[in-house]
């Protein structure tokens, strides 16, 4: 189970990248020229970021709670044993 929430996941770097990609040149162009549609588009950025940062934490609880469970632990080296053996 770790390991198939670690793979599902492998995209969020790339998407905290083109985030940051997005994001720095609407900032530059709002600090230079506050307008309502720079404002608007910075705001549209913000939500993306925060919508990817509680996907990430989500993840983060997840596993957590997986390393808490010695059970699942376990299991987890077990199956991962048994994949290296195939």
């Amino acid at each position: 189970m770790y390991c198939s929430i670690i793979k599902k996941n492998d995209i969020y770097p790339y998407q905290a990248a083109e985030l940051e990609i997005e994001a720095y040149p609407l900032l530059d162009e709002l600090t230079s020229k506050i307008s309502t549609l720079n404002l608007e588009r910075v705001r549209r950025s913000k939500s993306k970021l925060v919508a990817l940062t509680r996907r990430v934490q989500k993840v983060r609880d997840e596993i957590e709670q997986l390393m808490d469970g010695d059970g699942d632990m376990a299991e987890m080296y077990l199956t991962e044993k048994k994949r290296r053996m195939m």
